[in-house]
């Protein structure tokens, strides 16, 4: 979903961030964020999301509660970032 480099994307920018929650050293999903969400929320039906980016990964207080519950619950920070573009 990304945009030409020669052309971005032009619209209002956004970011939002969500939890991702794993148990027993990753293994079994406990709670996942929904991008239909993100992406309902963000947008309406004439207007479409360009340029989506999707990062996951361990923040020093994710590793931090990994380590101290032995790896029993993993926490994940997921970011979706992208450009509204179409008519408000």
């Amino acid at each position: 979903m990304a945009s030409p480099a020669s052309a971005p994307a032009e619209g209002e920018p956004f970011e939002v961030n969500r939890k991702a929650v794993f148990f027993l050293w990753g293994v079994v999903p406990g709670t996942q964020p929904s991008l239909d969400d993100v992406l309902a929320s963000q947008s309406t039906s004439v207007q479409r999301v360009a340029d989506l980016r999707v990062r996951v990964r361990s923040r020093f207080t994710d590793v931090l509660l990994t380590v101290l519950t032995a790896g029993l619950i993993v926490p994940r920070s997921v970011t979706y970032e992208g450009v509204i573009v179409g008519q408000e």
